[in-house]
Formats: C-alpha cells, sequence, structure tokens
C-alpha cells in the first residue's frame, strides 16, 4: 500500500466549440473536480442554451474521494465516487434525450497491487433519440463492472475468459476477446470510411495482448443500437447524418489507474461546425 495516495476524479455537464459560420466558446458547463487529497465538490447549470446547437433543463455533477476503515496508511481503502447527469438534453434538434447518466465508482484496498477497481454501475441513457428515431442501446456495463480493474481485463483478453461471470454474455461475441476486438472496432468493415476513421485509435500489440496505443485502451460501451436510425450510418457506437456530422456514444479510455467516460460526443460538419460533448467523468487513482 501506499505512504500516499493521489485520488482523481472530475466530471462535467457539457462543452463545446462552435467553428462555423461563427467562432465561439461553448463554456463547460457544471464541471467540478476533485483535488488529490480526496473531499466533496458539485457542479450545476440550469436552462442552459447556446443559440440553436446546445440546449438542456439540467445537468449536475459530483465527486467524492474519501479514505476510511484505518488509521494506518497500509490499511486504509480510499474510494472515489464521480457522476455526470444532464436531463433534457438537445443538440441541434437531432439528438435529444430525457436523461444521460455516466458514473464510475473507484475503490483501492490494501490488496490493490498498485491499481484501484473502477466500475461503470449506474451509466446508462434514457429516451435517447437521433434523428427522431428512439434508439435503445445496449452497453456492457456489467461486463466491465465484472473486469474492474486492468490487469482482471488484460488476463480475460489473454485468456479468452471472463472467469466467475455468465459466458453467455459473452460467447456469442466470441468470448471477452471477440467482444473487446468488436468494442475497439479493430475489425469492422466500416472503420476505414472518412468520417469514421479519424476516431478510431489504432492499437498496437500482440493478438492475445488487450489492445493499447501509448498504454491506453480505447473503445466504447455500446454492444450494440436498436434500431440503427434510416439515413443514418452506424459504424458500431458511431453514427453519422450526412449534413448533420459524426455522433459517438459512451466512448471509454482505460488506463492502468484511471477510466475516462464520456457518454455523447459530436463533431457536426455543414452548414454548422461544431465539437460537443456531453455527461463527461474521469475517475480513479494511485499510490506513491
Amino acid at each position: 500500500m501506499p505512504s500516499r495516495y493521489r485520488f482523481r476524479g472530475s466530471a462535467f455537464g457539457a462543452a463545446g466549440q462552435v467553428t462555423r459560420p461563427f467562432h465561439e466558446v461553448i463554456e463547460v458547463q457544471a464541471p467540478a473536480t476533485l483535488p488529490q487529497i480526496g473531499g466533496h465538490g458539485t457542479g450545476h447549470s440550469a436552462d442552459f442554451r447556446h443559440r440553436h446547437i446546445l440546449r438542456f433543463d439540467v445537468a449536475h455533477t459530483q465527486v467524492t474521494g474519501s479514505r476510511y476503515g484505518s488509521d494506518d496508511d497500509d490499511k486504509a481503502t480510499y474510494s472515489t465516487r464521480v457522476s455526470s447527469v444532464v436531463e433534457g438534453l438537445n443538440i441541434a434538434d437531432v439528438i435529444t434525450a430525457d436523461r444521460v447518466v455516466a458514473m464510475l465508482v473507484s475503490t483501492y484496498t490494501p490488496q490493490s497491487n498498485g491499481e484501484p477497481s473502477v466500475r461503470l454501475v449506474g451509466t446508462h441513457f434514457d429516451n435517447l433519440r437521433i434523428a427522431g428515431v428512439r434508439v435503445e442501446v445496449d452497453l456492457c456495463v456489467e461486463v466491465f463492472d465484472h473486469h474492474h480493474t486492468h490487469k482482471s481485463l488484460s488476463d480475460a483478453y489473454k485468456s479468452n475468459k471472463s472467469e466467475s461471470m455468465d459466458e453467455s454474455a459473452v460467447q456469442k461475441e466470441g468470448g471477452i476477446r471477440g467482444l473487446i476486438d468488436r468494442l475497439t472496432l479493430r475489425r469492422d468493415s466500416k472503420k476505414d470510411k472518412e468520417h469514421f476513421k479519424k476516431w478510431i485509435t489504432d492499437h498496437e500489440g500482440a493478438e492475445d495482448v488487450l489492445p493499447a496505443s501509448r498504454n491506453v485502451t480505447a473503445l466504447s460501451l455500446v454492444r450494440g443500437l436498436k434500431p440503427e436510425p434510416p439515413g443514418v450510418e452506424c459504424c458500431g457506437h458511431m453514427l453519422h447524418i450526412d449534413g448533420f456530422g459524426t455522433i459517438r456514444l459512451a466512448e471509454l479510455e482505460i488506463f492502468k489507474t484511471t477510466r475516462v467516460l464520456t457518454m455523447i460526443q459530436v463533431n457536426m460538419g455543414s452548414p454548422c461546425g461544431a465539437t460537443l460533448a456531453a455527461a463527461g467523468v474521469m475517475d480513479g487513482g494511485d499510490g506513491f
């Protein structure tokens, strides 16, 4: 266990930049940051509207980091909870949702061996509509909550087994390795299209090693979308609409001691150019 522990956590409700037909910054809404010593913080923003591009009823965030269990640094447990909730979201009347929730909970115990467990329980979309069509988003939160440490996920990928977990949830994907390869879009036939390829990380490593680039595994929690909206081209968790832009859902970056989750990211193009993000959280921590 560490002689000192560094908490790590932050959250935001929404943010963005507009590049066309004018240049404007959409200030970060409902930001909250956790200092390395732990503590508690919140962010709140209500009735927000930026032109016709972004609006929501309310966004609220919370970050909490605490130590408990023992006065001895070597025996204490360190826990962090980070959440972002955006309600009544509307992006250019193309993307709407009653509620978008991003949540991460990390725990570092005397048995953690240098990396915390990080779970995503509670992360979800409520009534997400894209181009007017209600889309059910199948998020494989339970897989990453089961493999809640970097080592557990890496070992499962190497062995292609998910010990003590209902194998039926992953076997239809070709085991845990097949599922991760699908979530990273490693072999998706559409990934080389111009409007998709710029958002796909080229992971390195052997076939039985967890895909990573510079020690980061970038993927999405989206296992499937039902239905795929008509007139919308889909590539895994990404959707492209001609004349509007590209939408990315529930992207997760997995570091050894940290997770970064952003529920909605949009790159609008022609006639309006903008980069937008909604419901983002970062959680983790390490000792030294």
